[in-house]
C-alpha cells in the first residue's frame, strides 16, 4: 500500500504547498474539459495511474529510498493535457470554428491560441524539468528530487489519459492507438513490479535473528547485580 499512500507524505510544507498549487493549476482546467461526473473520475484514474507508477517505476534506480509527494500524479496530470489535445485537436478546431461562424457561445478552452498555449506550457515545463536534472546530475549537485519518479508519472498520464480521457469523436487510428496505449502502461507497470519482486535484493526480508540462548550475558567473577544485557539478538 506504501507505493500508493506516499502520495500524501510531504517533506516539508514547501513541499506540500507546491504539490497542492500544481495540482490546481493544471488539474482543474483538465477536469473543467471532462463533462460531468464521470470525467472527474476519469481525472482521477489517471492522477492514480501516474502516481503508482511514479512508485514502482522511480524506485527502480534505487530500490531502497524514501518516497515521499504527489509530484508522480502531477506529472500524469500534465502529461494528460498532451493526450486529450492530441485526441481531439481537430474536433475542437471545428466546434470553435462553427459556432464562432453561427455567433454562438463557445467555451475558451476550445480557442486555438487557449489550446497552443496549454500545449506550449507542457513542452517548457518539461525542457525546464528535464534540463534541471541534467544540470543536477553533471554538476555533482546532490538532489532529494525524484526524477524518474517524474518521468514515469508523465509516461503514465500521457497513456491512460489517451485511454479514459474524453474523445469526443472516436476514429479507427485512435482505437489503435487507445489499444497500444493501455498494453503498453500495463505492460510497463507489470515489469517494474515484478522487477521490484525478483530483481532486486532490497533486504526488507532478512534472516531470523532468533537465537535460542539467554539474552543475559552473566560473568561468574561477579554478582547478580553486574547483569549486563546482550541486545544483540532483540
Amino acid at each position: 500500500w506504501r507505493f500508493l499512500t506516499y502520495q500524501f507524505v510531504h517533506v516539508n510544507m514547501e513541499h506540500i504547498v507546491f504539490n497542492t498549487l500544481m495540482q490546481l493549476v493544471v488539474g482543474l482546467p483538465l477536469e473543467m474539459s471532462q463533462p460531468g461526473a464521470l470525467g472527474t473520475l476519469k481525472v482521477v484514474i489517471v492522477y492514480l495511474a501516474g502516481v503508482v507508477f511514479g512508485s514502482v517505476g522511480g524506485s527502480l534506480p534505487n530500490p531502497t529510498s524514501y518516497l515521499a509527494g504527489a509530484s508522480a500524479g502531477v506529472y500524469a496530470l500534465i502529461a494528460a493535457h498532451v493526450s486529450t489535445l492530441v485526441m481531439n485537436w481537430k474536433e475542437d478546431g471545428a466546434v470553435y470554428e462553427g459556432r464562432n461562424k453561427k455567433s454562438k457561445a463557445v467555451s475558451r478552452s476550445l480557442d486555438p491560441l487557449i489550446r497552443v498555449a496549454r500545449l506550449a506550457f507542457v513542452v517548457t515545463f518539461t525542457m525546464f524539468d528535464v534540463s534541471y536534472a541534467i544540470y543536477n546530475y553533471y554538476s555533482g549537485v546532490k538532489t532529494n528530487t525524484g526524477y524518474m519518479g517524474h518521468l514515469c508519472g508523465a509516461v503514465a498520464g500521457l497513456l491512460v489519459g489517451i485511454v479514459m480521457l474524453e474523445n469526443r469523436k472516436v476514429e479507427t487510428w485512435e482505437v489503435k492507438l487507445k489499444i497500444v496505449s493501455i498494453c503498453v502502461y500495463l505492460l510497463l507497470l507489470l515489469s517494474t513490479i515484478l522487477w521490484h519482486l525478483f530483481g532486486t535484493d532490497t533486504g526488507y526480508f532478512p534472516a531470523s535473528s532468533h537465537a535460542d540462548s539467554c539474552h543475559y550475558v552473566v560473568d561468574a567473577n561477579y554478582s547478580n547485580s553486574n547483569l549486563t544485557v546482550d541486545h544483540t539478538h532483540f
